[in-house]
């Protein structure tokens, strides 16, 4: 059996999620609508895949906050798809997506727990 070796995380295609799409764009909606159910599946792996994306400020968490608040149908669902996936994780992943409610970071004024 063939073990491939995990290439470093490329820091741009999270990047490019973090910037919130033009509302009035459609085509930049769908875009971002398949970027967060890339997102969802990546989540979905083992903690080695997920920690880098969680890890970081600016990574997933924020990313997939934005998206539920976005108003934004299609994009609620797998942004919640990455948050059940990183809270199912590990307790301290958990933690962190609350910290992160929490604080506000991304939230306004309309998220409070």
């Amino acid at each position: 059996m063939r073990v491939l070796a995990t290439a470093p995380l490329d820091p741009q295609p999270l990047k490019l999620a973090q910037q919130q799409p033009p509302r009035s764009t459609p085509l930049a909606l769908e875009a971002a609508t398949e970027a967060a159910w890339v997102l969802a599946h990546v989540t979905s792996k083992d903690e080695a895949i997920v920690a880098p994306l969680v890890e970081r400020d600016g990574g997933a968490i924020p990313v997939a906050v934005r998206c539920i608040l976005s108003g934004h149908l299609p994009l609620v669902t797998p942004a919640l798809r990455v948050l059940g996936n990183i809270l199912g994780l590990t307790e301290a992943y958990a933690d962190r997506v609350l910290a992160h409610v929490r604080r506000g970071r991304g939230c306004g004024d309309g998220c409070a727990l």
